[in-house]
């Protein structure tokens, strides 16, 4: 292809402009003497040159003008493939600027053929640079994101690692749960930053509170955890007496406990006998008695304490073995068991002749006592001879037998 600077050479250097006087007296009237103004054949020569490089300048604006849409055309086209690049989501920004840079310099190569169209192009090429940096921000950012869930914790078929933490309530001090672990890693159970229990991965660990405090479960793999809170537990520290009182003919004790709770559960011997913080309670039979306490707080946290009772002797209505009709004193003259005689209860006693069997007295009044008379026959029973009693209460206390029995002589 033939160089166009060739043709306008040609043409310049073969072109004279007419000579015209009246043109040459106009321009020359108007300047001032001693100017220093060249002969007319050096000012013509001159006028020549400046012709013919204005001439040059314009078939250089016109070539440009007709080259100018290709090179557009082929930028645009770079542009929109750049476009195409990142909507298909490069794996690195770095390498999509220098994939632009390189693309934007070859089409400059291909197409540029003067040095002056050199020289716009590099100039419009840093704008452009610029702006597809800015434009791939947002996918650089996505790749970040991108980068840092590669790094988090993965299954072994490269899926996301979802830990899931058991629920643990709240519990007392020795008190005894399980904690079930289902992920594929291990959890661990913290108290005062100091690891306490590690539970392996599929696996149910039985957890037992020793201090109370707050827990942390986690996992490594996860910045993830639960808390749960051992409570400490209430005193359950109580008194007793030990000497039996008989208020109303009842043998009685009495219990009480100065420890704060919010609730308060006696057992005797396995039963509930009451729930205050002092109370009197019955003791029946001898031998050897278990009375517990358990004081419960706020927190449902509970405490126990026991203690051993031993009673000497059964308790019989506090009833005597004899009776001396003739004595002048009422409580000694007759027979009739002295709890009866104190205690608002309904009863029935019965007097048997061992010897026969046959009833003798009976009576559920207690102030009806017997006085050793033997309502068969109407004659005074047979002395030192004893003869057997039978009491059945109709409402006994709670713990209370409903049969009583024994023996008594007549003085």
């Amino acid at each position: 292809m033939s160089n166009p600077f060739d043709h306008i050479k040609n043409l310049v250097e073969h072109y004279e402009v007419p000579y015209d006087p009246k043109a040459w007296a106009n321009v020359a009237s108007n300047l001032k003497p001693n100017s220093g103004l060249p002969t007319s054949k050096s000012w013509l020569k001159k006028v020549l040159i400046t012709s013919g490089t204005a001439a040059v300048a314009v078939t250089t604006v016109i070539l440009l003008t007709q080259n100018d849409g290709p090179k557009k055309s082929n930028l645009a086209e770079a542009k929109q493939s750049v476009h195409k690049s990142n909507n298909k989501k490069s794996t690195s920004t770095q390498t999509l600027n220098e994939e632009i840079v390189s693309e934007e310099q070859g089409i400059a190569e291909n197409t540029i053929e003067s040095n002056n169209v050199q020289v716009i192009e590099s100039i419009k090429l840093p704008v452009q640079r610029q702006k597809t940096i800015s434009q791939s921000s947002s996918e650089e950012a996505q790749l970040i994101t991108a980068s840092n869930y590669e790094d988090s914790p993965r299954t072994s078929d490269n899926r996301p690692l979802i830990v899931n933490l058991p629920v643990v309530a709240d519990l007392c001090i020795n008190e005894e749960t399980t904690i079930k672990n289902t992920n594929a890693v291990a959890l661990k159970v913290y108290h005062d930053q100091q690891l306490v229990l590690n539970i392996p991965p599929h696996t149910a660990v039985n957890f037992k509170a020793k201090q109370e405090g707050v827990y942390t479960l986690s996992s490594e793999q996860e910045v993830k955890e639960k808390t749960f809170v051992v409570h400490g537990n209430p005193k359950a520290y109580f008194e007793h007496t030990n000497q039996l009182i008989y208020q109303n003919g009842l043998p009685t004790l009495t219990a009480k406990t100065n420890e704060i709770g919010s609730k308060y559960h006696w057992m005797l011997d396995g039963k509930t006998i009451s729930q205050q913080k002092e109370f009197d309670f019955y003791m029946f039979e001898k031998g050897e008695h278990e009375l517990q306490l358990t004081v419960t707080n706020s927190f449902g946290c509970e405490h126990k304490e026991s203690k051993t009772i031993y009673i000497e002797e059964n308790y019989n209505l506090l009833a005597v073995n004899a009776f001396e009709p003739n004595n002048p004193n009422q409580k000694k003259n007759s027979f009739m068991p002295f709890a009866l005689t104190v205690r608002d209860v309904k009863f029935q006693l019965t007097i048997i002749d061992p010897t026969n069997g046959n009833v003798v007295f009976e009576s559920n009044d207690p102030t009806n006592a017997w006085t050793g008379i033997d309502r068969n026959t109407g004659q005074m029973v047979k002395s030192n001879t004893p003869y057997a009693w039978k009491v059945v209460i109709l409402q006994p206390e709670k713990g209370e037998k409903q049969d009583y029995k024994g023996t008594v002589i007549k003085l």
